[in-house]
């Protein structure tokens, strides 16, 4: 062939494989949506000169990166179309192409790669929020589920593994016991990582300890004892708290020196979830006043007196043989008055609250009977009708005197003037610290009148003349008294 025509036939079919596209070619118009998260769908819009059956194979590549990663395949006989895809879950964020491997057997086989796409992005699934199992008991107050995201993540619940409604808080309720599980996901880059799930537990709340009772009296001043409960059910430790709701190490034992009613509570904790409250109420009942006493004297040998008549209560009495004993009587003692000296009781009185007073002593004395007081002179001697001088008598220091005149009973009187007319006995005794002793006697005797002396009578006289003593006779044994006027004795 002649060479002009050689030249012409190649020029031609240069111009003819211008003009016509090659049925190998295949081109990426755009890959959608960028960014995209590892796992989601990409669709990736294609454009082929092939109007035949063939193949096309979606490569993933990472940029900078030589390794692919096959994502789909499909049959088609478009010249153009889209591609979808889901990008594996575990690809790494980062910018990315993705490059279309054509296939056609028929007529001929032949394979195209197309150039790689627009670089898009993907980002990849953050890993899990951090979470960890919470307990309740029953009735507490919860808070809102909380999880630990990566920075700048947002943490989504769900009540199900499966749910794809999601909130952005969940309380949980604690009114039932039991236990619920809630999962937690964190978005990050707009890519939501797998759920991690949680789970709440709520604990049924114990029963309240029991106590013997809600209420406990004492007196004041009175020894106290720990406050009691025990515990409902196996196990569990006991939790009390004082009148204003601190916390005490301990049982508490209330103090006594205060009246009044304080409250004391005591729950119990099984678990870690605590019970009901239960009140104790501790009363302290004030002591009644002292009784007033009067100390009790007596005298020696009298009949013996209750020292309840020196007594004067509103309670009941308790009587003591001494201030530290814890034996003690109802009834009032009644000491013997046989021996002089002085006892000391002591009594208390108990009120309608059974509390019971201080001891207040009593002085119980019993005197010694005076000695009979001394006389002197006796007998005391008087002549018949004169007039007699008190009796005399010697008390002794402190006493008084009591003068009688019968040797036993009577009415005494402060002083005695013997009568002259006969004689008699006079009795006197002394009293001292109220107690009176024996009688002493006194005799005093009365003198009869002599006889009148024998005169002779008249006697008479001349006036001026001198005149001689007068004359009587005494009795025998007896002495002449004379009386007269103006005259010589």
């Amino acid at each position: 062939m002649a060479l002009p025509v050689r030249i012409f036939i190649l020029l031609l079919i240069s111009l003819l494989c211008i003009s016509k596209p090659s049925q190998g070619q295949v081109t990426i118009v755009s890959v959608s949506p960028t960014p995209v998260c590892a796992g989601a769908q990409i669709t990736a819009s294609y454009s082929t000169a092939s109007s035949g059956s063939k193949t096309l194979t979606l490569f993933l590549y990472r940029s900078g990166a030589a390794d692919s990663t096959q994502l789909t395949q499909i049959t088609t006989n478009n010249i153009s179309g889209t591609i979808d895809a889901i990008i594996p879950s575990n690809t790494i964020g980062g910018s990315y192409t993705v490059r279309i491997k054509q296939l056609i057997t028929s007529p001929t086989t032949s394979t195209a790669i197309s150039p790689k796409s627009p670089v898009f992005t993907i980002n990849a699934i953050p890993t899990p929020p951090s979470v960890s199992n919470i307990t309740y008991c029953t009735g507490t107050s919860a808070v809102p589920l909380s999880a630990t995201a990566s920075p700048g993540g947002t943490v989504l619940w769900y009540t199900s593994a499966l749910d794809n409604q999601s909130y952005s808080a969940i309380t949980p309720s604690t009114t039932t016991p039991g236990a619920t599980t809630y999962y937690a996901s964190q978005l990050v880059n707009n890519c939501e990582s797998t759920r991690q799930s949680m789970t709440v537990t709520v604990l049924a709340r114990p029963s309240a300890p029991l106590v013997s009772s809600n209420s406990v009296t004492y007196c004041q001043g009175a020894a106290t004892l720990p406050l009691s409960a025990t515990l409902s059910g196996s196990g569990g430790t006991l939790n009390w708290y004082g009148p204003t709701g601190n916390v005490l190490a301990g049982a508490p034992t209330p103090s006594s020196s205060a009246t009044g009613s304080l409250d004391y509570s005591v729950s119990q904790t099984n678990n870690g979830c605590e019970s009901d409250k239960v009140t104790i109420t501790v009363t302290i009942n004030a002591k009644p006043a002292l009784p007033t006493v009067t100390p009790l004297n007596v005298c020696q040998n009298t009949p013996p007196v209750s020292l309840a008549s020196s007594v004067s209560a509103v309670g009941t009495l308790k009587w003591y043989a001494d201030a530290s004993t814890t034996t003690f009587s109802l009834v009032a003692p009644t000491p013997p008055t046989t021996t002089a000296g002085i006892t000391i009781y002591y009594v208390s009185q108990t009120d309608g609250n059974g509390c019971e007073s201080d001891r207040e002593p009593l002085k119980f004395t019993v005197f010694a009977l005076p000695a009979a007081p001394a006389v002197s002179p006796t007998p005391v001697t008087y002549c018949q009708d004169v007039t007699a001088v008190p009796l005399v008598a010697t008390a002794a220091p402190g006493g008084t005197l009591n003068w009688y005149d019968v040797a036993t009973g009577g009415t005494s009187v402060a002083s005695l003037i013997p009568s002259t007319a006969a004689s008699a006995n006079y009795y006197v005794s002394q009293t001292v610290n109220g107690c009176e002793g024996p009688r002493a006697t006194i005799n005093v005797i009365i003198n009869a009148k002599p006889a009148r002396p024998a005169v002779t009578t008249p006697v008479a006289y001349c006036q001026q003349a001198t005149a001689s003593p007068l004359s009587a006779t005494a009795g025998a044994g007896n002495s002449l008294r004379w009386y007269g006027t103006a005259v010589t004795l």
